[in-house]
């Protein structure tokens, strides 16, 4: 029993880090201006961005 409790500890740490991992890359790209704010990539990083 005690190991099925650790194992679901660590499951449930690695999909946090996952998730976090993915919010983070997605607001980077937001950031340096690769996607506009309506998610939609744009022609060049420093383009302005588009209007949905």
């Amino acid at each position: 029993m005690h190991d099925e409790a650790v194992t679901a500890v660590r499951n449930a740490e690695l999909v946090s880090d996952m998730k976090l991992r993915q919010y983070q890359r997605q607001h980077m790209r937001l950031f340096r201006g690769r996607l506009s704010p309506c998610g939609r990539a744009t022609e060049r990083a420093t383009s302005p961005p588009q209007v949905c």
